[in-house]
Parts: structure tokens; sequence; C-alpha cells
């Protein structure tokens, strides 16, 4: 099996930092993506569409690279 491109979180539920290019790589388009519709898109209604869109296709790609979130680690565990 490949190695997962985001690794686990230190404390919480989900994914933490990218551990491999790929995934910095996907973060960072995520990211830009997100500023470049901010800045050219002026109806707030359809930049909050368009984010909630670009969001779940970003989680949908974490899931597929990077497998299930891992279970979650608390300070009292």
């Amino acid at each position: 099996m490949k190695k997962a491109w985001f690794g686990r979180k230190k404390l919480g539920w989900g994914w933490g930092l990218p551990q491999r290019w790929e995934g910095w790589v996907l973060l960072t388009l995520y990211i830009l993506t997100i500023i470049v519709l901010s800045m050219t898109i002026s109806s707030q209604f359809l930049l909050l569409l368009l984010v909630a869109l670009i969001t779940l296709v970003f989680f949908v790609l974490l899931w597929i690279t990077s497998g299930k979130p891992q279970k979650g680690t608390w300070w009292n565990d």
C-alpha cells in the first residue's frame, strides 16, 4: 500500500499535516483556489457555494489518498 499523503493528528480527530509532497501540492492548490475565488467572485452566496463544493472535493481527496480519518487522540488518552 502507498504511504498516506496526510498523517495523523497529534490531538483530535482527522488528518494532520501533509507527509508527502503530493499532500503539500493538494493543500496549496486548495488554499490558492479559495484565495483566487474570494478575490474574483463578488456574490457572497456563489462564493460560499463554491468554497463548500471545493472543500467537499478536498475532503474526498483526503479520504482517497490517506484513508479513513484516524481515531481521536485526546489529552487523557
